[in-house]
């Protein structure tokens, strides 16, 4: 076939806009990286002001982790999504909370 100028139609099972789930999709994973990526990199900080913020966007980003993993049907991304926000309430309570009223 040398007709380059053939295309296939979109495969709406890819998860691209045409099946109206390709914005969804691609805002939960822009989500999951950014606040992700951030939350790790301030758990790394050696200054314990920007360390404390961590739990914070840990948290914001859960959102998007559990519709990514609850809607892609990997029961076990989900179990961990779950955990992480279980751990990173814990963290926001130690950071914020706790440590205010000590």
């Amino acid at each position: 076939d040398g007709d380059v100028l053939h295309r296939d139609p979109p495969d709406p099972s890819a998860g691209g806009a045409e099946d109206g789930s390709g914005g969804p999709r691609m805002i939960a994973q822009l989500g999951v990286a950014i606040f992700g990526l951030v939350a790790i990199a301030l758990t790394q900080s050696s200054c314990s002001r920007r360390r404390r913020w961590a739990p914070l966007f840990g948290l914001a980003g859960q959102p998007f982790w559990l519709y990514a993993t609850a809607t892609s049907d990997q029961i076990g991304m989900l179990i961990v999504s779950c955990a992480y926000t279980v751990i990173w309430i814990v963290g926001a309570w130690r950071q914020w909370v706790w440590r205010v009223q000590a």
